[in-house]
């Protein structure tokens, strides 16, 4: 047994370290390199792909608020967080694009015009388009995280995420509506 398995004191780190180290079938030692270049550089189309369809749903969430708010039925407050859900996903989108772009790819264009939403009555009806996507946004993200090859990437969608469960939740609490019953409910 080697010295590194046997260590009493040993951290998760360290323990992992030594795996690496360790040689494997046939004296090939595994290789592990984790520095942002690298990964960047085994980045690819596959990269690309996922990160297209995050932009898609950035673009369709864009959209979903401008219907919300052209409706007229939110008050201050909710037009107010509209407004700045709005500016984190203008943000996102233009993130997602550069990143497309450093890669190599090309980035989705603006989906076609929509009309203004179906003839809504409350506030709670405008944004229920925009709440279900915040929900499949930090869903999608967290489920692409894994498949993501670049490490730097899948940081930053897993920001990205982060800001969509807060959308979520902040636009749920403002409509009287209950959080999740239960833990890990998002990226299911």
């Amino acid at each position: 047994m080697s010295a590194v398995l046997s260590a009493p004191t040993l951290s998760r780190r360290a323990f992992v370290r030594g795996l690496v180290a360790t040689p494997l079938v046939a004296g090939r030692p595994v290789l592990a390199q984790d520095d942002a270049r690298a990964s960047e550089a085994r980045a690819g189309a596959g990269d690309i792909a996922l990160l297209n369809v995050l932009l898609a749903v950035e673009v369709a969430t864009l959209a979903a608020y401008r219907r919300a708010v052209a409706c007229n039925l939110l008050d201050p407050a909710l037009q107010d967080a509209a407004g700045r859900h709005a500016a984190d996903h203008r943000a996102h989108r233009d993130l997602l694009a550069a990143s497309i772009r450093a890669l190599g790819g090309e980035p989705h264009g603006e989906p076609r015009r929509q009309d203004p939403g179906p003839g809504w009555r409350t506030a709670a009806e405008a944004l229920d388009d925009v709440v279900r996507r915040e929900r499949s946004g930090a869903d999608a993200c967290l489920r692409f995280i894994p498949a993501l090859r670049a490490r730097q990437l899948a940081k930053v969608v897993a920001r990205i995420a982060a800001d969509e469960a807060m959308h979520w939740t902040l636009l749920n609490a403002a409509l009287g509506r209950k959080p999740p019953g239960a833990a890990l409910a998002f990226g299911a």
